[in-house]
């Protein structure tokens, strides 16, 4: 389901919560990390957003968790694995700390056209060059 897609009814349910953090996020948006994306991008975002919990953003590696490059807001924020992306910003009132994801969205299932679909034999080499004689 992509952004654009989803229902504006739905609301924010804390889906992770640690020592320091907590995760907020859409009903939709939970199932697409749990089942819509691949199982690498989905273990390696899994241990990112449960580290995030417990202790916090500051020492995971700027790949993994960074702002949002562009954003009009400086408080975006986004963990990105494989090409999936987890975009959302922090609220800070004390002493509920909220990670409140916004999107998830892939940026390789966007990027990547379908492949116009050939034919086999196309690629086959029909012809062959075959000397005749003694092989030595």
């Amino acid at each position: 389901m992509e952004a654009n897609d989803r229902i504006f009814a739905e609301l924010h349910e804390v889906r992770l919560s640690g020592r320091r953090w907590r995760i907020a996020m859409r009903q939709s948006d939970w199932e697409r990390i749990n089942s819509d994306i691949p199982a690498d991008a989905h273990f390696r975002l899994r241990s990112a957003l449960e580290h995030f919990c417990a202790h916090g953003g500051d020492n995971l590696p700027e790949q993994l968790f960074h702002p949002v490059p562009g954003a009009q807001s400086t408080r975006m924020e986004e963990f990105v694995a494989f090409g999936v992306h987890v975009v959302g910003r922090r609220a800070t009132e004390e002493p509920v700390r909220t990670f409140f994801v916004t999107e998830v969205h892939s940026a390789a299932a966007e990027a990547a056209p379908a492949a116009t679909p050939r034919a086999v034999q196309a690629d086959l080499p029909f012809h062959r060059t075959h000397s005749r004689g003694a092989e030595r």
